[in-house]
């Protein structure tokens, strides 16, 4: 992570921190899932990248939308950086009675009322991305 953050003195935008860390944890999930399940990673797994001013309130206004929808929080990491609140999500929705989209736009209308940028991917198509 320092070196993550060495990284991001030099960056000119919030965005691309972002995106430096989404590669980071995309990393770290991958490889520390596929150690504990010995398997490939099941297609029901999503990430949720979410970012905007911090404000309270923020993680348990998201964890209880996952909750809502039964979806299983796998891993989440959370970082504040000159008043911006960044937090990473990777989730299994496997055992949601909802569909991926119904999950995703209760997610979406959430950032949007929390005045808040998220994005929200199918884990799988989200390592396929970002695979060099």
């Amino acid at each position: 992570i320092d070196k993550i953050f060495k990284l991001v003195a030099f960056s000119s935008t919030i965005k691309t921190f972002i995106n430096l860390l989404n590669l980071f944890l995309c990393y770290d999930f991958s490889i520390s899932f596929r150690l504990k399940q010995g398997k490939k990673m099941d297609e029901q797994k999503i990430i949720v990248t979410l970012s905007g001013k911090d404000q309270v309130g923020i993680v348990m206004q998201i964890t209880t939308i996952l909750a809502k929808y039964d979806v299983n929080i796998e891993d989440i990491k959370q970082t504040l950086m000159q008043g911006q609140f960044v937090m990473f999500l990777l989730a299994d929705i496997s055992q949601s009675k909802n569909t991926f989209k119904e999950i995703k736009q209760a997610l979406l209308d959430k950032a949007q009322e929390l005045r808040m940028e998220i994005w929200i991917q199918k884990k799988e198509i989200f390592d396929k991305m970002h695979t060099i």
